[in-house]
């Protein structure tokens, strides 16, 4: 589909008889007219749907067709839905939420996943494969298309596929945000996001920015070893399968971190009993965290 939808000339998406107003200048200026043909907009099955990203994304000119008008989708105009949708206070349906600019350039699966986290598929699996196709190679053969392979072990793939290429743990903070009915049946880990499930957050807030991170060190890059091949999914250097008891087993992959331990929380409050003032600075905090890792040494 990836290849069919790069190679076409133009993609023409047609949206029905309605007529959504989209040929009147005067909708960008009316905000009752913007917010009703936003709202018909986002209301067409077709932009609820994850594999029509891929005709956004990859189509080099998309037609729209709304009742008599033909409308051609460039930057400008996604850049304004999505501009004008935020000031209505809705949410951009995956498609329309695409960035040429940023996300083509990237091609980051994590942050499409995020995007697209509330598009629907018949099947489940596809929120994954629907996507493969406008990730790099690498990533594409670290998850190979397999509608044999259960949901949870799709996901689980996508997830330990997405540590390896970004050499980051940030896909954490958006498992936290998506604890739902697989992970409370145990048969989804807690460090998996579910991407089949609804999601209303629209911002996930990492725990640390990028300059605050020290560089990646994988388990393989720790022990010097070089992998005797390129594209397999290396488990051993992100999780640990835990050895199965029976024909089955309900034990789910973990992560396998190293961290330091440099202090213990003895209990929490919610009142601040101290002044702003009196907090540790930085220097003062980074000195005793370097004090605290020389004493271990010793």
């Amino acid at each position: 589909m990836a290849q069919i939808y790069s190679n076409a000339w133009q993609v023409v998406v047609y949206l029905g008889e309605e007529d959504l107003g989209f040929g009147s200048r005067n909708i960008w200026l009316e905000e009752s007219k913007r917010l009703s043909a936003l709202k018909g907009l986002f209301a067409k099955r077709w932009v609820s749907r994850v594999w029509v990203i891929q005709e956004v994304a990859l189509a080099q000119r998309v037609m729209m067709i709304t009742g008599d008008v033909e409308c051609l989708w460039t930057t400008d105009l996604l850049s304004r839905i999505r501009g004008r949708a935020r000031a209505c206070g809705l949410q951009t349906p995956g498609p329309l939420a695409w960035d040429p600019v940023v996300n083509a350039s990237t091609r980051d699966l994590l942050s499409m996943l995020h995007i697209s986290r509330n598009c629907l598929s018949t099947d489940p699996r596809d929120k994954i494969y629907g996507l493969l196709g406008l990730t790099n190679e690498r990533l594409q053969n670290l998850i190979p298309v397999d509608y044999s392979q259960t949901v949870e072990d799709v996901l689980t793939s996508a997830a330990a596929a997405i540590i390896i290429c970004r050499e980051d743990l940030d896909i954490l903070a958006y498992a936290s945000s998506s604890l739902g009915i697989r992970h409370a049946a145990g048969c989804l880990p807690t460090w998996v996001p579910d991407w089949t499930e609804h999601r209303d957050d629209t911002i996930v807030r990492l725990q640390f920015q990028s300059f605050e991170i020290g560089p990646w060190r994988s388990l393989d890059k720790m022990r010097g070893i070089k992998p005797s091949y390129l594209y397999e999914l290396d488990w051993d250097g992100v999780v640990q399968i835990p050895p199965k008891s029976g024909a089955t087993s309900i034990l789910k992959p973990y992560l396998n971190i190293r961290a330091h331990c440099i202090g213990e929380i003895d209990g929490s409050n919610r009142q601040t009993e101290a002044q702003i003032s009196q907090w540790p600075t930085t220097h003062k905090f980074s000195h005793q965290l370097m004090i605290t890792f020389i004493d271990a040494r010793i």
